[in-house]
């Protein structure tokens, strides 16, 4: 890209002022969960399904030292094998290793829950992750919230949105997407609108130019 000489101090202001805006600003990314690999057509293994509302929704959010998880399993009339309903069992996700918590005490994890680059998982041909969040069965049901902290170098909330979308895995549901040897299935995240902090520093930056060329004398 280039610029006309006249529009170069107004490159070199954004250029100068842009990392600390940046470093001083938090983001937050939200997925729904709504779309489905459909079990029902064993045939086609990559056959997806649209639910008429989502299942869940994840938020990824910077804190100090790294990001933040707030996951909600919603209650659904999804089919469920019995009336317990259905149960988040696995949060996939790519992104960089840290330290994870579990923040509530609702839900539990199980000791699968973890990092590993060198023998990711694929849940579905062509989704690969590093991290499995893994929930002890039964413990994540409908209704509920899991609040997560993963710290470390490098962790931001962009960082979790460079690779593979995030992927759930939903247990106990029922016909007919409940199969003789499983009745889980896997659903995968929707980017949401981006929060209205996201275009905070487009906009300023925008302002400031917009203000720049009113007084620039003609």
């Amino acid at each position: 890209m280039s610029f006309k000489p006249a529009l170069m101090p107004i490159v070199a202001l954004a250029m100068a002022t842009a990392a600390p805006i940046a470093s001083a600003t938090t983001e937050t990314f939200n997925y729904t969960f709504q779309t489905f690999f459909d079990t029902s057509t064993f045939l086609n293994t990559t056959d997806k399904k649209t639910f008429a509302v989502p299942v869940a929704s994840l938020s990824i959010a910077d804190v100090s030292g790294g990001v933040q998880l707030t996951l909600n399993h919603f209650k659904t009339a999804f089919p469920a094998k019995t009336t317990s309903g259905t149960f988040i069992d696995n949060l996939w996700l790519d992104g960089p290793n840290g330290s994870i918590k579990l923040k509530t005490t609702n839900t539990l994890l199980a000791a699968g829950t973890g990092y590993n680059i060198l023998f990711p998982d694929f849940p579905e041909p062509g989704y690969g992750y590093d991290w499995d969040i893994d929930f002890k069965a039964g413990t994540f049901a409908e209704g509920e919230t899991a609040v997560l902290t993963i710290l470390g170098k490098g962790v931001t909330a962009r960082s979790f949105t460079r690779g593979t979308t995030p992927m759930l895995d939903i247990s106990n549901v029922g016909s007919p997407y409940k199969t003789l040897l499983s009745s889980n299935v896997h659903f995968l995240g929707t980017p949401a609108v981006p929060e209205p902090s996201t275009y905070g520093m487009l906009l300023l930056g925008l302002a400031g130019l917009a203000a720049w060329s009113r007084r620039k004398p003609t």
